[in-house]
């Protein structure tokens, strides 16, 4: 019937947003979790390169600590590694900080600056990114505001259809049990049967008009 139609119809599209809505929450949520990880992946990179490239820059440690200079020198490495550093850098870096500021040489100078540039480039690019991931993540979380109201609007559709196919079965059952009740008067009343009858007859025509409305 009409009430049942609409009432499937209602919750079929209830369902559609339901899962929409969904796919939306993951969505921001994950592009929420990409602007954190890229977040502290900045921030953790450059409190890195904050530890090491001024001591080794400026050569501040004592002939004694030339183990604690190789372990720092490594570090300076996996940053330039990090950096997309060509390995020919990598090297030259390794060689050029074992000297202080006063024994390097051209070659080791250039490479200190380039050393610098190419950390100081990458920290940039991570900047970069994380202006591009909020901005995708603002963009999801517009999207999850729209499509909270869809669901919401669905809910609200779908519960007026059910309500709707409730009084519909109620007027529906009313209908048929007044039909089956004169039905039963008629049995038990022959003086009243015309009557009754004819009553019969009109509640028959109003229901038969009730299915047929039903049907629409």
């Amino acid at each position: 019937n009409a009430a049942q139609g609409f009432h499937d119809q209602k919750q079929a599209e209830k369902e559609k947003a339901e899962t929409a809505l969904k796919g939306a929450e993951q969505a921001s949520e994950a592009s929420k979790a990409e602007v954190q990880e890229v977040t502290g992946k900045k921030e953790a990179f450059e409190a890195e390169v904050e530890q090491v490239l001024p001591v080794l820059k400026e050569g501040d440690f004592a002939p004694k600590d030339w183990r604690l200079r190789q372990k720092t020198i490594a570090r300076l490495s996996h940053l330039l590694e990090q950096s997309d550093a060509p390995e020919s850098m990598v090297a030259g870096a390794q060689l050029a900080f074992k000297d202080k500021p006063e024994s390097r040489g051209q070659f080791a100078v250039k490479t200190v600056e380039a050393t610098e540039a190419c950390l100081k480039t990458y920290s940039q690019a991570l900047a970069q990114a994380i202006i591009g991931a909020s901005e995708k993540s603002e963009e999801f979380r517009g999207d999850l505001v729209a499509k909270e109201e869809v669901a919401k609007a669905s809910q609200s559709e779908y519960e007026a259809a059910m309500d709707a196919l409730i009084t519909a079965d109620n007027e529906w059952a009313d209908a048929e049990s007044e039909v089956v009740g004169l039905k039963k008067s008629i049995r038990g009343f022959g003086p009243r049967e015309e009557d009754l009858a004819a009553e019969l007859r009109g509640s028959q025509t109003s229901f038969e008009g009730f299915q047929e409305l039903m049907r629409q």
